[in-house]
């Protein structure tokens, strides 16, 4: 199967959330140099980026030898040039606002390491699920196929009750047209 996006859908989010974060809280040489080259291969458009994954890795290129082109490891490459910049930018920007407005008190009150950053992760989540989102929104733009196998399930169809045991929840999602419909028109009509 086509587990290159899976994969790097996924493992982008579990290593631009701390890359993020580790350039946002850490002071070192070239840190603004790392923040410059975050953010601008956060535009990158995708045509450069399949361009210079082929010219790496062509026959001619200078990772030719290892026989990647045309390979789901390239494909991952690709996509992480593309992701892993998106989600570690958006994060670090995050974490670095959320701190200069927090860091100063959680330090008064005692909290540091762990629970400083448990906390700020806590008080950051919805711009961190923003950064993971808009990461997979980028590689969904880049893999239809992956686009093509994902359900997004909301709260219409959820425990759906069986037409002829009206007592029994059923263990599937019912989204066609009817049950979506059904399921607001109900929502909608207990509200008043």
């Amino acid at each position: 199967g086509d587990w290159s996006s899976d994969v790097c859908s996924s493992d982008l989010a579990l290593a631009g959330l701390p890359l993020g974060a580790l350039i946002a809280l850490t002071r070192f040489p070239g840190r603004e140099a790392a923040i410059v080259v975050l953010n601008a291969l956060m535009g990158l458009p995708p045509v450069v980026v399949g361009l210079a994954v082929y010219l790496l890795l062509s026959r001619s290129g200078p990772l030719g030898s290892w026989g990647l082109l045309f390979t789901p490891t390239a494909m991952i490459v690709a996509q992480t040039i593309l992701v892993l910049p998106l989600i570690a930018a958006l994060c670090r920007q995050s974490v670095e606002d959320a701190w200069a407005e927090y860091g100063e008190q959680m330090r008064s009150l005692g909290a540091e390491g762990v629970r400083a950053a448990l906390t700020l992760v806590w008080d950051i989540r919805f711009s961190l699920v923003t950064a993971v989102l808009a990461g997979l929104g980028r590689a969904l733009a880049e893999d239809p196929k992956l686009r093509d196998r994902m359900e997004i399930v909301t709260k219409c169809g959820i425990n759906a009750v069986c037409d002829n045991r009206p007592g029994v929840r059923i263990a599937h999602y019912d989204a066609t047209a009817d049950a979506i419909t059904r399921s607001e028109s109900t929502r909608l009509n207990s509200s008043h």
